[in-house]
């Protein structure tokens, strides 16, 4: 009988890994509603999954005076990958480190010759990063200028006169359109975690087998007493 309950308890462990590692290799869209910032002090962040839950893709809004988002995510190391998808807005996409440091821009993807940007980046150092998008002609500046130069519309690394600096404003692009949304698809990137409070409560199915295979377990000892 005690190999029994043990083979239960064992059961149960793998079942649960297994689901979990099933849930944690689908990833999660981070859909942001409200507006989120611009700079490094107030980014949108990644936080309404545990950290290390894979992030595949960003839906938000731009236009109407709201020309730029920044989001907070965790790369660890390997290949990341950003593409925006098909939207009418006309786009940018800038990777930065965590202290705002420019990493790599795109203006448009020239293979398609289309309005949707995408960058791609090894990533050495594990750590934070910030990803941002913005309406074409609001450029990230430093205090020695521009940041990116995009002479060409394939994806660059920093080469502005301000390239060496953080992020700390961006130029002022000729218009602002209409409110449009987007979705950022990304691989290669996780949510960094923190305060989930807020969060719905949304059931774990591997909780659910944890809990089912500690009741059999208790069930079992329980009547082993009555006997």
């Amino acid at each position: 009988m005690r190999q029994r309950l043990f083979g239960a308890i064992a059961l149960t462990t793998l079942i649960s890994l297994a689901i979990s590692e099933k849930v944690h290799a689908v990833g999660i869209t981070l859909d942001r509603a409200t507006d989120v910032g611009e700079f490094i002090g107030n980014a949108g962040i990644t936080n309404t999954q545990p950290f290390g839950t894979p992030l595949t893709s960003i839906a938000g809004n731009l236009g109407n005076g709201d020309n730029i988002d920044l989001y907070q995510i965790y790369l660890p190391s390997g290949t990341f990958t950003a593409a925006v998808g098909s939207t009418n807005l006309n786009t940018q996409l800038f990777l930065f480190d965590s202290g705002g440091i420019g990493v790599i821009g795109n203006d448009d993807d020239v293979a398609i010759a289309s309005f949707d940007p995408n960058i791609s980046r090894t990533i050495s150092n594990a750590g934070n990063y910030y990803l941002g998008i913005s309406i074409a002609g609001f450029e990230p500046q430093s205090s020695g200028g521009l940041i990116f130069d995009f002479i060409a519309a394939d994806p660059t690394t920093p080469n502005g006169p301000g390239a060496a600096s953080p992020l700390s404003s961006w130029s002022t692009g000729p218009l602002s359109p209409g409110q449009e949304g987007y979705t950022i698809n990304v691989s290669g990137a996780q949510f960094v975690g923190g305060s989930v409070a807020a969060v719905p409560f949304d059931f774990n199915p591997t909780f659910g087998v944890t809990i089912l295979g500690l009741w059999a377990s208790w069930k079992y000892l329980k009547n082993r007493k009555k006997s």
